[in-house]
């Protein structure tokens, strides 16, 4: 038996969306357009992780003052 990663990096993880799932994700994303914050707050309900650290990292850069976008990405963060 092998685990990989080796300890002491944390375990990998991950979640395959269901073939409705998915669909609707695609929906969703596609009605929320180029709306970061919409976007990440969709990627990241789904589980979508690193999709929604993505988008909610540009939003943050095209706004670095705002509290609300830290929080999330903080939010994000402890999943």
């Amino acid at each position: 038996r092998q685990v990989a990663p080796a300890p002491p990096e944390p375990e990998a993880r991950f979640h395959v969306l269901a073939a409705d799932e998915s669909r609707r994700l695609e929906q969703e994303l596609a009605a929320a357009g180029e709306s970061r914050l919409a976007r990440g707050v969709l990627l990241a309900r789904a589980g979508v992780l690193d999709e929604a650290e993505r988008a909610l990292a540009e939003l943050q850069a095209r706004n670095p003052g705002s509290p609300e976008v830290a929080r999330l990405l903080e939010q994000l963060h402890r999943r």
